[in-house]
């Protein structure tokens, strides 16, 4: 008698070899994610900042602190009521999750809140 059918050893073999090349293949996937949302939050960060400076030398002053982390009054200063009439931003930005900015009347500043511990302790060096 012939049997056609696979036997349960091949398909768990099967199983297992495809959850090992799975687990090789994914990390190399979202490593260039994570890659893009840093590239991104370091460059809007920096363009918040360089809007700032543009306030203070058309103003003379910076921007106001508001809200909880302080960031309500500089974007009604910088998008809602910029004093001149032309606003610096077009809108508020989208940081990626996990990213917050914080605004203490002088300084600009983003922290981190996930869960890479490199990320946590890079972040507010920028």
């Amino acid at each position: 008698m012939r049997r056609t059918a696979f036997t349960l050893i091949e398909i768990l073999t099967v199983i297992v070899i495809l959850g090992i090349l799975a687990a090789i293949v994914i990390p190399s996937f979202l490593s260039p994610v994570g890659e893009a949302q840093v590239s991104s939050a370091r460059g809007q960060l920096q363009t918040i900042r360089s809007q700032i400076e543009l306030f203070r030398a058309r103003n003379g002053d910076l921007p106001p602190v508001a809200g909880a982390d302080g960031v309500d009054g500089l974007w009604e200063a910088l998008i809602t009521n910029p004093v001149g009439g032309t606003s610096f931003l077009d809108r508020i930005p989208r940081l990626p999750s996990d990213y917050a900015l914080t605004w203490d009347g002088v300084r600009l500043n983003m922290r981190y809140e996930g869960s890479d511990t490199t990320l946590a302790l890079e972040v507010p060096t920028w």
